[in-house]
């Protein structure tokens, strides 16, 4: 019995982590440019900015994420590290919560600005994190789960997906695809893997 409920328990969890609610449309392709890059957002900062607004000189990362998604907090270091290493190379790091379905929990706006403030105790000052009210961005990008990555260069979609092969922490991951789509970006060189699966918990966009 105990072994039937704990089956059920996971069973419920996988569910809720790796189901994805429905983008509009197919969302943005490898090789395009930034969709719906001029609607407004809340940042931590309490300014309302647009994508086109945070751009960097070389590019930019765009990062969806939640305050409290396990596969966030599990790969923290990780996605730091990766923010870091294009911030500090004339890229934008832009942080994306979509979780209008939490916004009285916890991805709140209050919750984004301290969770905002965990990343800077992680040396990485030069950030957005903005709100993506009713989920307008995630729906454009085809952006379902947490955390999913969308990097740019200057002109267009470069990568978009998961940040490594494993289904967890990206620590000791066969591949890491993001790190590997930063390095050859930044070298000039084409992604060899420029699109995968996003992998994580699922985008409460309702």
């Amino acid at each position: 019995m105990k072994n039937s409920i704990k089956y059920f328990s996971f069973a419920v969890l996988a569910f809720a982590a790796f189901s994805a609610f429905k983008p509009s449309g197919n969302g943005i392709s490898v090789g395009t440019a930034a969709v719906s890059a001029d609607v407004k957002m809340k940042d931590v900062s309490g300014k309302e900015l647009s994508l086109n607004d945070m751009k960097g000189q070389n590019g930019m990362l765009v990062i969806f994420i939640s305050n409290n998604c396990p596969f966030v907090k599990l790969n923290e270091a990780e996605i730091a590290e990766r923010a870091d290493h294009v911030a500090n190379r004339g890229y934008s790091v832009v942080f994306v919560n979509s979780n209008e379905g939490e916004r009285k929990g916890n991805d709140s706006y209050e919750a984004m600005q301290k969770f905002a403030d965990t990343y800077k105790k992680k040396q990485l000052s030069s950030f957005y994190y903005v709100m993506d009210k009713d989920a307008v961005l995630a729906k454009s990008f085809g952006a379902t789960h947490t955390p999913e990555f969308f990097l740019f260069d200057k002109t267009k979609l470069v990568y978009k997906g998961a940040l490594s092969s494993n289904d967890a922490a990206a620590v000791n991951a066969r591949e890491n695809y993001l790190r590997n789509a930063i390095v050859s970006t930044l070298e000039g060189m084409p992604v060899g893997v420029s699109s995968t699966p996003a992998k994580g918990s699922t985008i409460k966009a309702n």
